[in-house]
């Protein structure tokens, strides 16, 4: 891929931007920092993942509970890292910096590393937004299509194909659960219509990439 450079020369746009945004801020009389709303969040998702955390971990609740918690524990993760750990990775959760530092480091504890992600996400994507090969944050193939790239020039394309393989044994599942359900005199369950009929439309959209 051809190397990506920008012409910073000529800043006008730049810095009539950035002037814009600072008299915003100052005219609303907004905070370029994080807000009391902020820390209140913080504060109510880090007490729900020691709670979620100490219940599983000493409390033992039967199987299906624990997967529930599970569940709610990883939504719980997510906000953290979309919410507490990236305004404090930015260096905008606070003016303090051992605090943005801190709180950045929530990532760690996570399982990821904040150096790494500051590399990646505030070097990179915030200097190449949106720009395949050069932005890591758009780099998810094959779990999710972000350019019509990977669509056609990957093994993306033949992802819908493969759905459309799925969308048969669907086929047989909903065919032999629906006579098993009028013999037991039930309704037909809407969820395995939807799920049907999505594995249909992959199918067709696969043949068209192929």
């Amino acid at each position: 891929m051809q190397k990506v450079i920008f012409n910073n020369g000529n800043s006008a746009f730049f810095e009539t931007l950035k002037r814009k945004v600072d008299d915003y801020f100052k005219a609303n009389n907004i905070r370029e920092t994080g807000n009391i709303r902020l820390y209140y969040k913080t504060i109510l998702l880090l007490l729900s993942l020691l709670s979620l955390y100490v219940i599983l971990v000493f409390f033992t609740p039967s199987v299906w509970i624990s997967l529930l918690l599970c569940c709610l524990m990883g939504f719980t993760l997510a906000a953290i890292g979309f919410n507490t750990m990236h305004d404090a990775a930015h260096g905008s959760f606070s003016s303090k910096t051992w605090v943005n530092e801190m709180l950045a480091h929530s990532l760690n504890v996570m399982g990821g590393d904040v150096f790494l992600w500051k590399a990646k996400h505030n070097l990179f994507h915030h200097s190449f937004t949106n720009i395949e090969g050069m932005d890591e944050d758009i780099d998810i193939k094959p779990w999710i299509i972000t350019n019509e790239i990977y669509l056609l020039g990957s093994i993306i394309r033949y992802y819908l194909f493969i759905m459309g393989l799925c969308a048969r044994f669907s086929k047989i599942f909903f065919r032999k659960n629906r006579r098993q359900q009028i013999q037991k005199n039930e309704s037909i369950r809407p969820f395995h219509i939807l799920v049907y009929k999505n594995y249909v439309c992959c199918f067709v959209f696969g043949f068209t990439y192929l």
